[in-house]
């Protein structure tokens, strides 16, 4: 028979595989998304693209010129935010295992992790609205998860 203080509790079990899930799905997502954010903006100013099957005046087609380029750079600049996130899900989906395994340590990779990709919007785009509606919104879940997973640190071992 185990000993008491060696048992994962089943509180903390329910915590563990609801992260690992939510970790993968995030490595995955934002991997994936990454990868076609790529090729997205390369298709948008390669010359087999959108621009050479618009058909217009000398002015409408430097315009579209203009945005789609705009918008290739734009799609550059998320996919940074994609990758980051997927990397700093892998961190998370460590510091899950760590919980798991009852080790402290886990707890601080799995909140800095957490907290850094709340983060990762305002650093690279400043205080916009879809850097404050990711916030509020992945913040909620992110401290709900970080102070339920703190309840569960008696349980855990340095």
């Amino acid at each position: 028979m185990k000993n008491k203080i060696n048992q994962r509790p089943a509180f903390l079990t329910i915590l563990c595989v609801l992260s690992f899930i939510g970790g993968g799905w995030s490595f995955l997502s934002n991997t994936l998304t990454w990868l076609l954010s790529e090729y997205f903006a390369g298709f948008l100013t390669s010359k087999s693209g959108i621009l050479e099957r618009i058909e217009g005046s000398f002015i409408f087609n430097k315009l579209t010129e203009k945005a789609f380029t705009s918008m290739s750079e734009t799609i550059e600049e998320i996919s940074v935010v994609f990758l980051s996130i997927a990397v700093l899900s892998l961190v998370s989906i460590a510091g899950v295992y760590g919980m798991w395994k009852l080790k402290r340590v886990g707890f601080l990779l799995y909140a800095g992790a957490q907290l850094f990709m709340l983060c990762i919007p305002f650093i690279l785009f400043g205080t916009g609205f879809s850097s404050v509606l990711g916030l509020v919104w992945g913040g909620f879940f992110s401290m709900l998860f970080i102070v339920m997973y703190a309840f569960n640190l008696k349980y855990m071992s340095d």
